[in-house]
Formats: structure tokens, C-alpha cells, sequence
């Protein structure tokens, strides 16, 4: 016993501090295993999270939209942005509805809180969008407060000009301007935008420097509404 003694219990001590090992490498494997469990069923958790908030946001834009879309007196189409003009000479965007659903050059388009534009050319299933910021783009409208009129033009850029504002005419900055239906494209009465600024007046010139911001944010919109404003063109798709 003197002798195989402490050979026995130094072999007993090793196998038991390698069980404990063997037993602390399987703990750690199991604790990885359940961990990269867990942050996948977190990263889910979170992705359905993100999905349901976006659903919540897009139903409250919806709701708007629609409630436009009552108010408006005219027959209108709902349509979703699918695409952009990324040059830096255009401002135009592309809508999923086209000429099967009635769509046409030339047709108005708003959403909730002002004019978007107007269609510029259409195929099928797509139509494309050109914005008021856009050079080529034409608004005649007037100052809600003191009646003057003009012609909102695009620049291509966040701000328009409002042009051929004569230089008695009554305008501030802050005033908001609407459409005027007189240019055959836009319903009288639709939010354009807001003066910016009204630059001071030179002599040689006959008309007033009017800077304007467009109502809404052009880049951020997602859903408008399309101004039917045809004879025999009825509501066939959207809400």
C-alpha cells in the first residue's frame, strides 16, 4: 500500500482533471452551439421586427393616400414608385402602372401634400414621371393669399422659379402657391410649394426673382395618385 498508493492516486488525479477537461470542452462546445442559436433566432426576431415596422409605416402612408383620394373630385389611380432618373439633368421618377390601366401622357400627378408632376411618356405597364423640379417642367400657378399668378419652373435642383411675376404683384416670402388649371394638365386649386425667397428687384427687369421649394419631398416619395382626367377613364386599379 506504501508503495502503489500514491501511484494510484496520481493516476486517479490525472483521469479525474481530464474528465473535467473533457467535460469543460463539451460545456464549451454546447454554450457555442446554443449561442449561435440564439443570435440566429435574434437576427429573425429582428428582421421580422424591422418587417413589421415597415408595414405599420406603409399602412399609415396608404391610409393618407387615401383619404386624398376621397377628396379629390376627380378619377384617380394609385401607383406605386419602382424606379428613378439617376442623371443629374432630369428629375423623373417611373411608376408600375402604364396605358393598360388607362394612363396617358400629359396626366397629372400628386400625392399627399402636393403636386408630384406629370406623365411623360408611357409603355404597358410602366409610365415615367416627370417632377416640377425638372427643367422641362411648366406649372402655371398663383399665390393663394394675393391671387398673383406665374409659371413655376424647374431648375433641376430642391428649388423651382416662380417666372413672369410682374413686378407690382404681391409676393412674400412663405406664401404658398396652388395650381391655377390653366395650363390643361393640373386641376386648380392642388399645393405646389412655398416661397423661398424673393430676390431683390433689378431695373432692367420686368418681372420679379421668385425662388420656390417644391410642397413635398420629391426623393422621398414612394406611392401618388394619377389624375384621370379623361372621359370615360374610371378607376379600375389601386384602393
Amino acid at each position: 500500500m506504501e508503495i502503489f498508493a500514491p501511484a494510484e492516486k496520481f493516476v486517479s488525479q490525472g483521469i479525474s482533471g481530464a474528465k473535467k477537461l473533457l467535460d469543460s470542452y463539451v460545456f464549451l462546445v454546447h454554450t457555442h452551439q446554443e449561442n449561435e442559436a440564439l443570435k440566429k433566432e435574434n437576427a429573425l426576431l429582428k428582421a421580422r421586427l424591422v418587417e413589421y415596422r415597415e408595414a405599420l409605416i406603409a399602412n399609415a402612408r396608404l391610409k393618407k393616400l387615401l383619404r386624398l383620394k376621397e377628396k379629390l373630385p376627380y378619377a384617380t389611380l394609385a401607383a406605386q414608385v419602382v424606379g428613378r432618373d439617376p442623371s443629374m439633368w432630369f428629375r423623373s421618377l417611373i411608376i408600375d402602372l402604364g396605358s393598360d390601366e388607362g394612363l396617358e401622357e400629359g396626366m397629372a400627378v400628386v400625392t399627399v401634400g402636393g403636386v408630384v408632376g406629370q406623365i411623360l411618356g408611357v409603355t404597358p405597364k410602366y409610365a415615367k414621371v416627370m417632377l416640377i423640379t425638372d427643367p422641362n417642367s411648366a406649372v402655371d400657378v398663383i399665390v393663394q393669399r394675393s391671387r398673383a399668378r406665374g409659371i413655376l419652373r424647374g431648375r433641376g435642383s430642391e428649388v423651382c422659379s416662380l417666372e413672369y411675376v410682374s413686378m407690382e404683384a404681391d409676393v412674400r416670402e412663405g406664401d404658398l402657391l396652388i395650381t391655377s388649371g390653366l395650363d390643361g394638365i393640373f386641376p386648380k386649386g392642388l399645393l405646389v410649394g412655398t416661397v423661398y425667397r424673393v430676390l431683390p428687384e433689378r431695373q432692367e427687369g420686368l418681372f420679379q426673382r421668385v425662388e420656390v421649394r417644391p410642397a413635398i419631398n420629391l426623393e422621398d416619395i414612394e406611392e401618388v395618385l394619377v389624375i384621370l382626367r379623361r372621359t370615360g377613364l374610371a378607376n379600375q386599379k389601386g384602393f
